[in-house]
């Protein structure tokens, strides 16, 4: 019988009898080597007057599992046969019972906790920690116990959350890297309140996680855009030379700049990225993230920006061939050949000292491409109205 079968009948103080008897129809089925049967038997004493409502919870084609318990809770509460005396004196009684639980639990969790093994004593980076240091958890699972920072669990959970197969979102069980075995969510509950009463900024990622009760499915539908924004910003944050000279190549060749920024195929790779890695991050704005708000000033500001880089930057990407000819005593002639690379960039300035005391009062910007965006896209609302309230007007916008 399970503990809180136990609880329950030491609350109610009611007697357990064991009877052992014979009887052929067991015998034909399921008698052991003395054809002795044992039933254990439980006798109501009627100590409280919501006792009869507990005896369904010892049923032995019952099995105990907490979800029935509560389903029994909820339904006893809204039988409409039962007197609010009774149905009071259950609620006192099934608390009782409940609190008595909770505290053995707690005993028995802190004994087995008390008892095991530290497993682990160092960080990712094998810097030894202590328990009690600040914002270092130890987390117990499977009768081990781990010591985390709040560091190393930060990059556990956002690499499982956040994981992504071509920017597309792909969550992972958030798991123990130790043992390689899925935190519980009682662990999981336990990690958020640690950090948050560590006055640790929760990653947005976990803290979305939370407001979905954990639950994998409905945090990776409700949170689709967050996800993609997390994709791309690691995508810029971890990606190596190569693959931004790739996806540079790639922009350019679906920009109307193809035929006038031409970059030779020995000119420094790094040099490239380095250039043009900020429009690129408005180009992925523009045509992979999720945000309707951020789509639509990307689409104005990398074009923008682009054409600002080929108009200032007209050599960029070339390779410029100096040749130097010399003349010796003999009167013959010598020509060397050095291979120049044009890496230098005039970059436009922009306006980084805004109003930074006021800013929080209005959502003001001084970017005039995004202010000439929103302009044209509060004149196509307009037109739009009116497009609706008269079916004889048509516009049509050119891109």
């Amino acid at each position: 019988m399970h503990t809180f079968n136990y609880i329950t009948n030491a609350v109610l103080k009611n007697k357990i009898e064991n009877e052992t008897f014979e009887h052929e129809h067991f015998r034909q089925h399921t008698a052991n080597a003395d054809n002795q049967y044992s039933i254990t038997r439980i006798i109501n004493n009627k100590t409280f007057p919501s006792s009869f409502l507990f005896l369904s919870l010892f049923s032995p084609y019952q099995v105990y599992n907490p979800r029935y318990k509560m389903s029994h809770f909820k339904n006893t509460l809204t039988n409409p046969f039962i007197t609010d005396l009774i149905r009071d004196d259950f609620i006192q009684v099934f608390t009782k019972i409940q609190k008595t639980y909770h505290v053995l639990n707690l005993f028995a969790f802190r004994y087995r906790c008390k008892k095991s093994v530290l497993q682990v004593k160092n960080d990712v980076f094998l810097n030894p920690i202590e328990l009690g240091s600040p914002r270092v958890i130890c987390i117990f699972q499977n009768n081990s116990r781990y010591l985390f920072t709040c560091s190393d669990l930060v990059n556990i959970i956002n690499t499982s959350l956040g994981n992504n197969i071509e920017l597309f979102a792909d969550p992972l069980t958030i798991k123990n890297p130790y043992s390689n075995i899925p935190f519980n969510k009682s662990i999981l509950y336990t990690i958020y309140f640690f950090m948050k009463n560590q006055a640790f900024i929760i990653p947005e990622l976990f803290h979305a996680f939370f407001l979905c009760n954990f639950n994998l499915s409905e945090f990776s539908i409700n949170n689709e855009v967050i996800l993609r924004e997390y994709a791309i910003n690691e995508f810029f944050n971890k990606s190596s030379t190569n693959l931004m000279y790739r996806e540079i190549k790639l922009m350019l060749s679906n920009s109307p700049y193809k035929r006038k920024l031409i970059i030779h195929s020995k000119f420094p790779r790094d040099a490239v990225v380095k250039a043009l890695k900020p429009i690129l991050r408005y180009y992925f704005d523009a045509y992979y993230s999720l945000n309707k708000s951020k789509r639509s000033i990307g689409i104005a500001k990398w074009r923008t920006k682009l054409e600002n880089f080929v108009n200032n930057n007209p050599q960029f990407g070339r390779r410029i061939i100096d040749r130097n000819t010399t003349m010796d005593i003999s009167g013959s002639t010598k020509t060397n050949n050095k291979v120049v690379f044009v890496t230098e960039v005039n970059e436009i300035q922009e306006n980084l000292f805004h109003d930074f005391m006021n800013d929080h009062l209005v959502p003001y910007t001084d970017d005039v491409d995004i202010i000439s965006f929103r302009n044209l896209l509060l004149q196509s609302d307009t037109i739009s109205r009116i497009n609706s309230g008269n079916n004889d007007i048509e516009f049509i916008f050119e891109s």
